[in-house]
């Protein structure tokens, strides 16, 4: 699943929360945005942040190392710290169908280990194909509480 594909999917799957008013979704597409700005930025009623989106080849043994462009992790990193709302979305791409794990603020990690990556989420799917849109909202809006 590319990065485009993600942003469709994820436009898609949220429609109902966007045309309601309840959450507003802006890609980051842009070139000439700073050096590891994430991929989309988010604002429901309660809550504001940013997603960056990762797609990952299968998880092995030895776990899943994600595909942080120059400056990215780090952004991401010194936003979290500043008590910022960051989420990592990451699609596993099995051919057949795309698995979503997400991530939010400490465990945003730079690699994890097959333990961490089963155990540090804040969300799951086997596959995106059975993710409930007032479920991922849910885990938006109430992120940091």
């Amino acid at each position: 699943m590319t990065e485009t594909q993600g942003r469709q999917w994820f436009r898609k799957l949220m429609e109902p929360y966007i045309t309601g008013k309840l959450l507003k979704f802006q890609p980051i597409e842009s070139p000439s945005t700073g050096l590891g700005i994430p991929d989309w930025w988010f604002k429901t009623v309660d809550t504001e942040g940013w997603i960056e989106e990762k797609t990952v080849r299968p998880v092995n043994e030895n776990g899943v190392k994600i595909d942080w462009r120059p400056g990215q992790f780090r952004w991401m990193r010194d936003y979290v710290r500043l008590h910022g709302l960051g989420f990592l979305f990451v699609f596993t791409d099995h051919g057949m169908y795309h698995s979503l794990t997400v991530f939010m603020n400490d465990s945003i990690r730079e690699s994890y280990s097959m333990e961490e990556f089963t155990g540090l989420y804040c969300f799951s799917v086997t596959d995106i194909r059975d993710v409930e849109a007032s479920v991922l909202y849910d885990v938006l809006k109430v992120g940091h509480q």
